[in-house]
């Protein structure tokens, strides 16, 4: 990080080691400064999310990264997660509480998607194997009606699915759960 970057980001003590690296120029410390903080609560919690977020690989590409972050379902979900770090730091729970509510949120998440996926995968493969024949012969026979009324139905299952990520119990930490899915090894 560059002195200037860091200066614009609010690290005055970057910065301040970042010139003195540069201009060969020791500088002064303070014990003051030297002494280690306890840890916000904030801090605390932000440190349990980045945990449980996967390990990027040297190996992806930038650009699925930049897909990802750029995703508007992403920045949804990035946003209810800040909004659910924000609150929980200011409740009364203990950081074990804490981890344990997170935990579980997270397990409540991941079981009620698979469950949505697994109904989304079945209805789909029930489409592929049922409807796609009815189509045909509705086509054959200029049955345009059955035929539209066919495609809507696929169309609204995969709508449903959406709907079920919406009302899913742990939804504040579907983020989470996303990026470990897009970015497992």
């Amino acid at each position: 990080m560059m002195w200037e970057e860091a200066l614009v980001n609010g690290s005055m003590r970057i910065a301040r080691i970042a010139l003195a690296r540069k201009y060969d120029v020791s500088t002064p410390t303070s014990s003051f400064l030297e002494q280690p903080t306890v840890p916000t609560r904030k801090e605390n919690v932000a440190s349990l999310v980045l945990k449980k977020l996967p390990i990027l690989n040297l190996g992806i590409a930038p650009e699925r990264l930049i897909d990802f972050k750029k995703d508007p379902d992403s920045k949804l979900k990035l946003a209810a997660l800040r909004n659910w770090m924000n609150k929980v730091s200011y409740t009364q729970f203990t950081q074990n509480e804490i981890e344990d509510e997170f935990e579980y949120l997270l397990m409540q998440y991941q079981d009620h998607m698979d469950r949505a996926k697994l109904k989304y995968t079945l209805g789909s493969a029930e489409f592929w194997i049922t409807a796609v024949p009815e189509i045909m012969n509705d086509l054959a026979h200029l049955k345009l009606g059955s035929t539209a009324k066919a495609l809507f139905g696929f169309a609204k299952k995969e709508l449903m699915l959406m709907e079920e990520e919406r009302k899913a119990p742990g939804k504040e930490l579907a983020f989470v759960y996303k990026a470990q899915q897009q970015f497992r090894d």
